[in-house]
């Protein structure tokens, strides 16, 4: 399994009073399996973001502002919200590409 993830850009959205510690094994798997990571700070209302329901209440308390619609983008950052929405979020990322 190895390598699995090699060329591949990860973004980790983390709260601005995050512990260094609390990303160390996430990291370290990541970079494992050959994931380039990218940790996004966040200050409270500073980006935009969708997602499964299950991890609302992580994207407010990294500071995002949850939107509940199939994919949204905010500036580089495209989130989705479930498989069943991957036209809508594929439509971002080739409108963000065509740019």
């Amino acid at each position: 399994m190895a390598g699995q993830l090699t060329g591949k850009k990860v973004a980790i959205i983390v709260a601005h009073e995050f512990e260094d510690v609390e990303l160390l094994y996430p990291v370290l798997r990541l970079s494992e399996e050959g994931a380039e990571i990218v940790v996004v700070p966040v200050r409270e209302g500073e980006r935009r973001a969708t997602g499964y329901v299950a991890v609302r209440d992580d994207l407010v308390n990294a500071g995002a502002e949850f939107v509940d619609v199939p994919a949204v983008r905010d500036g580089n950052i495209i989130t989705g919200r479930v498989p069943d929405d991957l036209p809508e979020f594929c439509r971002e990322i080739i409108e963000a590409l065509s740019a």
